[in-house]
């Protein structure tokens, strides 16, 4: 569902001592990806406060305004993304209906949501959810749905895509995130220029969980490769028993 190859990642957390409203976050945020987009051979930078493969989840129940009400503790749930303007431009996730976020969705401006494939089919099967409103959780305001993305196994790679609701990092914004900068060339090369490009915005900030996409794909390939390799030893000792026998 994403492009793992040619992406730098790493993630920020904001110390509220310094970051202590919206304003300030959201500020951090479009300075820092200007400045990793100006990088020589950065061709996308976004962020999100959930990334693929991250081991991070964020699962929250959410409202289909205007339709039936829901017993309290039935309500539905979905995996829950905050992200920035070009985050799917950085993953290549595809936008299959409507549109991406983008600089009109400020702070200010109407709040909007984007969702994935799965949950356009689960939850708005017949009907087109372009258009359509929900809120989720109790902290976020309603948002109109403007856009349908593809499935993402943001899990493991083996998982299927699942419901999934993306909302502007500008309207609800998070004082963690990870970033994604995709580059035409080798992504670990751009390493240190990522770290001075942060440490100019804000010296005394670090950064943690920096690698490639692609290393986070071989993690999460990882187990399911020892656990080949054991299903192939005992294999091998059984016939040799039986050979034996």
């Amino acid at each position: 569902g994403f492009d793992p190859h040619d992406v730098l990642t790493f993630r920020t957390n904001l110390p509220f001592a310094r970051y202590k409203t919206p304003v300030q976050t959201i500020g951090f945020y479009d300075r820092a990806l200007e400045s990793l987009r100006a990088l020589p051979g950065v061709t996308a930078a976004g962020a999100g406060q959930i990334f693929p493969l991250s081991g991070d989840d964020y699962i929250l129940s959410f409202t289909q305004i205007g339709k039936p009400p829901v017993p309290v503790g039935n309500q539905p749930s979905a995996a829950y993304y905050a992200v920035t303007t070009d985050y799917f431009a950085a993953l290549r996730i595809p936008v299959k209906v409507g549109r991406a976020f983008n600089a009109h969705d400020t702070a200010s401006a109407p709040v909007v949501a984007i969702v994935s494939e799965s949950m356009a089919r689960q939850f708005y099967r017949g009907e087109n959810p372009i258009g359509q409103r929900l809120q989720v959780g109790n902290g976020t305001k309603p948002a109109e749905i403007v856009g349908i993305v593809g499935d993402v196994r943001d899990q493991e790679l083996e998982s299927m895509g699942r419901p999934a609701i993306y909302y502007s990092a500008t309207q609800d914004p998070f004082g963690s995130m990870y970033f994604g900068v995709r580059t035409a060339g080798d992504p670990a090369a751009l390493i240190a220029p990522v770290r001075a490009a942060i440490r100019a915005l804000d010296s005394e900030l670090p950064l943690d969980a920096v690698g490639t996409v692609d290393d986070s794909v071989s993690r999460s390939l990882s187990q399911r490769r020892f656990s080949m390799l054991l299903m192939a030893t005992f294999a091998a000792l059984a016939l040799i028993l039986a050979m034996v026998g």
